[in-house]
């Protein structure tokens, strides 16, 4: 979903289109939405993660140390590529080392990759729901996330204007509810409410609410965060509706409705997805800087030169991401077994919770 949207909606915001061009933008433009879907299903698998393993006497480091072979081999990578490959790299690349990059506008750097900020948030998550998942009882857990869900929205309302309207998207302060949204969905399935059939009512529930939600506010602007109503409001729809989406997929995973997610194609996705994600503004803004360099039409002068854009940097993600697989990820994965929890345990219908 990023990816479509980055090379299709986002490089075609400034432009003017009609007829199928027009189409290939307002279809991809709510592709976006993708990085909400990331925190929803991050805020789930963490929060089981560390619910599982509160009672393992090296909780803390076996948490933070396989979170630090899973991430940090790559990044680190795709940082030296920011600061040699980027003129005016310096200051952006500091914030990127130190996973502040969703904080550039604060430091008045130019945001470089567009595919970093949601990582900082993710880390920033890391420093402190650990802390809290060890300290509370499930009901407080589930309490806590609740309350962030709650709050964030009027605390977005409060704040608007004070900082600069677009950067309600990126600031690790006002996107802490998508996280939280998946946390209630991973301690909902620990409680002694949980049953299958509480859970497909839970789902259908909250997608109904997100649907109405979206129907009422459109005419006040709820689409857009540029307008004190669209920046509270316009993450909820997308937090309720892939929360519940994480939820059905959970308690229905060997269902026949979800077997196209159980496609070979879409597992090598999955295992490519971390590098493809990383590196594809990367790719994009070199492909740019070529076509500059020879002097060619921009790749958003048209569809046509947008869908060979979007073809070769595809190719070549799935390519080089194919070889950090192999080469760097899969490695560093193995070491992971030197940081093992105990056995995870059981959810109350008897489903096996994911590690």
């Amino acid at each position: 979903m990023v990816l479509l949207y980055h090379l299709f909606a986002y490089s075609m915001n400034l432009g003017q289109w009609s007829g199928i061009s027009l189409f290939a933008f307002w279809s991809t433009a709510p592709l976006w939405r993708g990085v909400d879907l990331f925190f929803a299903l991050s805020g789930f698998l963490i929060t089981g993660i560390l619910l599982d393993t509160k009672d393992d006497p090296h909780y803390f480091r076996n948490f933070y140390a396989r979170r630090a072979l899973r991430i940090l081999p790559l990044y680190y990578l795709v940082f030296l590529v920011v600061l040699f490959c980027y003129p005016n790299s310096g200051r952006y690349s500091v914030l990127v080392l130190l996973f502040l990059c969703n904080m550039a506008p604060l430091f008045n750097a130019p945001m470089l990759n567009g595919a970093l900020w949601s990582l900082s948030v993710e880390e920033h998550f890391y420093l402190f729901w650990p802390l809290l998942v060890r300290r509370l009882r499930l009901r407080y857990v589930a309490a806590a996330a609740l309350a962030v869900c709650l709050i964030e929205p009027a605390f977005r309302a409060a704040m608007y204007g004070r900082f600069v309207t677009a950067n309600v998207y990126v600031y690790t302060w006002f996107r802490l509810d998508g996280l939280a949204s998946g946390a209630m969905v991973a301690c909902f399935l620990r409680s002694s409410r949980f049953s299958v059939s509480n859970a497909s009512r839970w789902a259908g529930s909250l997608v109904a609410i997100a649907v109405a939600l979206l129907i009422a506010g459109a005419p006040f602007g709820i689409l857009q965060h540029t307008n004190r109503f669209g920046a509270a409001l316009q993450f909820v729809p997308g937090n309720l509706i892939f929360g519940s989406a994480v939820l059905y997929a959970v308690t229905h995973a060997g269902s026949r409705a979800l077997a196209p997610l159980r496609s070979s194609m879409l597992q090598v996705c999955a295992n490519l997805s971390y590098c493809m994600y990383l590196i594809h503004c990367i790719l994009m803004n070199g492909y740019d800087a070529v076509l500059k360099m020879r002097g060619l039409p921009a790749a958003n002068s048209g569809l046509g030169a947008l869908v060979l854009r979007a073809g070769i940097v595809l190719t070549v993600c799935f390519v080089l991401a194919t070889f950090s697989r192999k080469i760097i990820e899969v490695p560093a994965l193995r070491l992971k077994r030197y940081f093992s929890p105990p056995k995870p345990q059981r959810v109350a219908a008897g489903a096996a919770v994911p590690a």
